[in-house]
């Protein structure tokens, strides 16, 4: 007589021990771990890229800026006065007819919110309604400023722009915008970089996000007194992190720490996307960007010098022994 098949050996193979499962779990665990910062990585890097792109287009943009205006940069920022109502036009404003776009003026991994409102250090609030412009006033680029529009000996009179009533006389921020010809080497000349964002006290912020200033500032024969040019001051070591104090004139880190790098943002794996009057964009680190000078991490801003102006990228010169 033949037996029937026992089930017994089936029953006991029908599923996973919890040792195994828990051995399942962990692994799935360790490979989480390891892939998600991976994926991190490979999403800010992308985020970097499309940010370069927008540079890419805004540092063109400049190019042919300067064709259409007598060879000169744009001015960084100034007013004009439609109807008698007070308007700020700054250099992205100037630049977006070239762009023609508005959204290339915000870095997609810039995630600040738009100030409706901007504060001036003469006390005055500007407010904006127009979507577009809150885009380019809130620019997550700044544009090297000391140098671009220059004010040779400090005339206050080169800070008023273009139709200035003479009660906003000296009110505009720079001076004259430089031609492109007193460039020595455009090519390694900075035009602009990654900004970091502003502080901000509910909608209202400081409205100098859009511009930067150098690691080591002018040699001038004549110091500027009103902003401390020709007393070798550099990029702020004051802290910028949070939102407990402005820091330097408003700005708030977005990177964790002091970078001591004044507006300057490395929010880009510790480094800067650079715009470069030839019109090229690269990655740089604080390091790189100050070449030429004594910066480093901890320095003391007022005793920052430059010492090689060939390796100065920042200066409209690069022989001599003076910065202008």
């Amino acid at each position: 007589m033949k037996r029937l098949p026992s089930n017994s050996r089936s029953a006991s193979t029908g599923g996973f021990t919890l040792i195994e499962l828990l051995v399942v779990i962990a692994i799935i665990a360790i490979l989480a771990s390891i892939l998600f910062p991976v994926f991190a990585k490979a999403r800010e890097k992308a985020r970097q890229t499309s940010c370069a792109s927008n540079e890419k287009q805004i540092a063109l943009a400049n190019l042919q800026y300067i064709g259409d205006n007598d060879e000169r940069v744009p001015m960084v920022d100034y007013f004009v006065y439609p109807g008698g109502v007070k308007q700020l036009v700054t250099w992205t404003i100037a630049l977006q007819p070239y762009t023609k776009s508005w959204s290339v003026f915000r870095c997609p991994s810039d995630s600040s919110p738009l100030a409706t409102k901007f504060t001036r250090f003469q006390g005055d609030t500007i407010s904006f309604s127009d979507p577009n412009y809150l885009q380019a006033v809130n620019s997550s680029y700044a544009i090297n400023a000391d140098y671009m529009n220059p004010e040779p000996g400090c005339d206050q009179s080169t800070k008023t722009a273009f139709n200035d009533p003479a009660s906003e006389a000296g009110e505009g921020h720079q001076g004259i915008p430089v031609p492109q010809s007193q460039m020595e080497s455009p090519s390694e000349t900075v035009f602009a970089v990654d900004a970091k964002p502003l502080f901000y006290d509910a909608n209202t912020a400081w409205m100098y996000r859009y511009w930067t200033g150098a690691p080591a500032t002018w040699l001038a024969p004549v110091a500027c007194t009103s902003w401390s040019w020709g007393s070798h001051q550099g990029w702020d070591q004051a802290a910028t992190a949070g939102s407990g104090s402005p820091g330097s004139y408003g700005v708030a880190g977005e990177e964790p720490g002091n970078t001591n790098t004044d507006r300057v943002s490395v929010r880009h794996t510790g480094g800067a996307n650079v715009m470069f009057c030839d019109g090229h964009v690269k990655w740089m680190t604080p390091g790189n960007l100050a070449a030429g000078t004594n910066w480093n991490m901890g320095a003391d801003r007022n005793n920052i010098l430059i010492l090689d102006f060939s390796k100065y990228l920042w200066s409209l010169t690069k022989s001599g022994n003076t910065d202008i």
